[in-house]
């Protein structure tokens, strides 16, 4: 694909240097903590000194990321989604450098400079502290670098694969080898609706015994598992693929909000078993919510699905 007249360079230098600052902010967390654990002042000395040259290109990287950001920010590259979406031509120069910070990239990346500046002053000031408490900076400074690729990361992973497939006819996949792959993340998703269930009537029986409310305890809670379990696959989502291929990524999105749906319905379980020993801070109402809200959203998810189905089957035109 050609792109014309489209400023991609400040792109690529700012990911390089995001890249950068995550591998030696990587590296610097290790020689900081290998010189912690040195058993001989020279192999201290030795890993120190790497840490700190490590640490040095992690603070020219964050640095060279915020330069990247303001030319991108005030030369007005529209053609990159932060500018677009935190300035504009009609904001005053002088609030440009405030626009950025509205980003949560930017609060990372400001984040990430208030850490480089402390690490600068500890690495002159510290003394004999230097490397356990740079250890720990290092491994923040690490921790900030993944948040601030982590929205990059996550664009990656669903557009990559639009794209990509777009070249030369696509991948070839198998409709039902795809909905099969799916079908088994959920399994194991419901396996936490099991494990909550347990936990749900474990408490039941330590707080009051084997009764009649423990037992429906039990049985509500593995009813609903396997309701879910049969909700998912009321649908044939191997036909639908295969019948609309071109809606494979759609399909592919709704079910990450499945499988969140199915775990979040277990751990909303586990949240009924702690208010159940009275060890949760929350109220009956939020303890019902936790298990219904992601049982509704799986529920109105599926009733979507099975209603665009029957109209199909019925000849019916679809809801647009």
């Amino acid at each position: 694909m050609d792109y014309v007249g489209e400023h991609l360079l400040p792109g690529k230098i700012g990911h390089f240097f995001s890249v950068l600052s995550l591998a030696a902010s990587l590296v610097a967390f290790i020689a900081y903590f290998k010189a912690t654990n040195a058993k001989t002042p020279e192999e201290e000395k030795s890993w120190r000194k790497m840490a700190r040259i490590a640490f040095g290109i992690d603070v020219l990287a964050v640095f060279s990321v915020l330069f990247t950001i303001i030319y991108v920010v005030t030369h007005r590259l529209f053609e990159y989604n932060f500018a677009w979406e935190h300035s504009s031509m009609a904001l005053p120069m002088n609030y440009l450098l405030a626009c950025i910070w509205e980003a949560q990239e930017g609060s990372f990346l400001l984040w990430t400079i208030w850490l480089c500046i402390l690490g600068a002053i500890l690495i002159k000031k510290a003394g004999k502290w230097e490397a356990p408490v740079m250890t720990v900076m290092s491994f923040a400074l690490f921790c900030v670098a993944t948040m601030i690729l982590g929205s990059v990361l996550a664009l990656m992973e669903f557009a990559v694969p639009v794209f990509a497939e777009r070249k030369d006819g696509g991948t070839p996949w198998h409709a039902g080898h795809i909905a099969e792959r799916y079908s088994l993340f959920v399994l194991i998703g419901l396996g936490e609706g099991i494990v909550g269930t347990v936990a749900a009537l474990s408490a039941a029986v330590a707080q009051q015994g084997w009764t009649l409310g423990a037992g429906l305890v039990g049985i509500a809670g593995t009813g609903l598992t396997f309701g879910m379990w049969w909700i998912y696959f009321l649908v044939p989502s191997a036909q639908l693929l295969r019948e609309h291929r071109d809606r494979v990524f759609v399909w592919a999105a709704a079910q990450m909000i499945v499988v969140i749906a199915v775990v979040a319905t277990g751990a909303g379980l586990h949240v009924a078993a702690y208010f159940i020993e009275h060890n949760a801070r929350i109220s009956l109402l939020a303890t019902v919510l936790s298990v219904a809200v992601p049982v509704g959203v799986l529920g109105m998810l599926y009733a979507g699905y099975r209603f665009s189905v029957w109209a199909r089957e019925q000849d019916w035109p679809a809801p647009p």
